[in-house]
C-alpha cells in the first residue's frame, strides 16, 4: 500500500516552481594566470568584480593570497593593481575590488612570507 502512494506521488505533474534563470550574457573577455589550475580566457557577465573572478577559479591546491590586475589603458603604462584578498575576507575592505573589464589579466599569487 505505502509503495502505491509513493509511485503515485512520483507520477504528480512538478510544482509550478519557476523556470531556472537564463545565464547572463558574456560582455567580454578577461585572462587568468598564476595558481590556477588551467591559464587561459574567462567571459565576464554583468558587473563581476575581481573578488567574484577569484571565488570562481579553481585553484591549484595553493590558495593564491594576491591577485595582480593588469589593465592595458590608451597609454604606454599599464594600470596593474595588487589586491590582497583576505582583506575582502577577513576585514571586508573591497575599496581595492575593482569591475573587471574586457582585456583585463588576473595574475593569481600565493602568499608571500
Amino acid at each position: 500500500m505505502r509503495s502505491t502512494a509513493l509511485l503515485a506521488l512520483l507520477a504528480l505533474p512538478a510544482c509550478n516552481s519557476p523556470e531556472p534563470a537564463a545565464p547572463e550574457p558574456v560582455i567580454g573577455l578577461y585572462e587568468v594566470s598564476g595558481s590556477t589550475v588551467e591559464a587561459g580566457y574567462r567571459g565576464i557577465t554583468g558587473a563581476m568584480t575581481v573578488f567574484d573572478a577569484a571565488l570562481r577559479e579553481p585553484t591549484t591546491g595553493i590558495q593564491p593570497a594576491i591577485v595582480r590586475v593588469h589593465r592595458d589603458l590608451d597609454t604606454n603604462d599599464p594600470l596593474i593593481v595588487e589586491i590582497d584578498l583576505a582583506d575582502i575576507l577577513e576585514r571586508g575592505d573591497s575599496s581595492y575590488n575593482i569591475r573587471l573589464e574586457p582585456g583585463d589579466l588576473l595574475e593569481f599569487l600565493p602568499a608571500q612570507d
